[in-house]
């Protein structure tokens, strides 16, 4: 009986809570923006700059690649500057598998779920990805966000199903929030077996990152603002007031031909975020079972909004901010499949 009342209340106002905290916490001003039915349904307005005004390079066509299996140290030294206490070095080998060049885009999400999730701080106020911007811009281009845990993990399901793949989730109390449309649930299991989309796992997501380097960052130990989007390089390229993610494809490739592994969206992972294990581990999936109200799961890569420091190979995301149920403009993730 008590797991049923917590259900109901988390359910029907975590997602409110949860703009509410984004808000504040971005300092930003004014309202939510949540209107009623599904967010991104209508059209968005073709006023404001055009792709050629911005200068949008075509990034290479969407696809997986595939990442040989290896072993690597994963974690940071204590010498490296901007290091969490929750990164401790240890051994881990992963075996081969397929990742997405870039975070799934609107149009990606659009095709397979209907719909565009995406809110941003627009001109002053809450509203649908691109109002502003042309929408083969805002299609193509941008990474889709405000998406919880499990938006992610119904997509991964029915993008494996369009495509004639096993599906790798089974959930638990899955329901969509009445007004954003948003997935929330109780519970969610893996068939690791499945050959269908799913999100990488925290050991997967960095092993992919570091592309067979050491260092804080995939270029070295000082960044430079050629490999990533985040809180000092996006001033001047975001036009009316406006808070949203950047372009996939615009910055350099890590050395396995990923892009924006550091910097433009924070990346779902499939782990519960807590300490490692000690010892060398294979294929890690991080602790069996966790709070789905309280809990956090691992969020990688940084963001627009993000530190220099937090975009770094083994940094592990914020803190009390990745709650399954919880979404943010922030957010976003890309997609892997089992090579075999």
């Amino acid at each position: 009986m008590k797991m049923k009342t917590k259900s109901k209340l988390f359910t029907t106002v975590l997602l409110a809570i949860t703009l509410i905290m984004i808000t504040n916490c971005a300092g930003l001003g004014g309202s939510s923006g949540v209107s009623s039915g599904r967010r991104g349904s209508g059209n968005a307005s073709q006023d404001g700059p055009t792709a050629e005004e911005w200068n949008i390079p075509l990034p290479e066509p969407p696809g997986m690649i595939r990442i040989q299996g290896g072993t690597f140290m994963m974690g940071s030294p204590q010498s490296e500057s901007g290091r969490g206490n929750d990164e401790a070095q240890h051994e881990v080998t992963v075996s081969s598998f397929l990742m997405g060049r870039y975070p799934v885009t609107v149009k990606e999400f659009r095709e397979v779920m209907g719909y565009n999730p995406s809110y941003y701080w627009e001109g002053g106020s809450w509203g649908v990805t691109g109002e502003g911007l042309p929408v083969d811009y805002h299609d193509i281009y941008l990474p889709v966000t405000f998406l919880t845990w499990f938006d992610a993990l119904v997509y991964c399901n029915k993008l494996s199903e369009k495509e004639r793949l096993t599906p790798v989730y089974t959930f638990t109390g899955l329901k969509q929030h009445e007004s954003s449309g948003s997935y929330l649930g109780l519970g969610a299991t893996a068939n690791w077996n499945a050959n269908g989309y799913r999100l990488p796992t925290e050991a997967e997501w960095e092993y992919a990152c570091r592309a067979g380097t050491t260092s804080a960052y995939y270029t070295g130990d000082t960044w430079t603002d050629d490999i990533g989007w985040y809180r000092d390089n996006t001033e001047g390229h975001k036009p009316n007031d406006t808070q949203h993610p950047m372009p996939v494809g615009r910055k350099t490739p890590n050395p396995w031909g990923l892009y924006d592994m550091h910097g433009n969206v924070d990346e779902w992972c499939w782990d519960w975020k807590m300490p490692y294990p000690d010892g060398p581990q294979t294929n890690p999936r991080g602790p069996a079972s966790g709070d789905y109200e309280n809990d956090d799961k691992v969020i990688r890569g940084g963001s627009i909004q993000a530190l220099r420091t937090e975009l770094r190979s083994a940094d592990r995301g914020p803190s009390n901010w990745g709650t399954p149920n919880s979404a943010s403009y922030r957010y976003g993730f890309r997609v892997v499949r089992n090579s075999n």
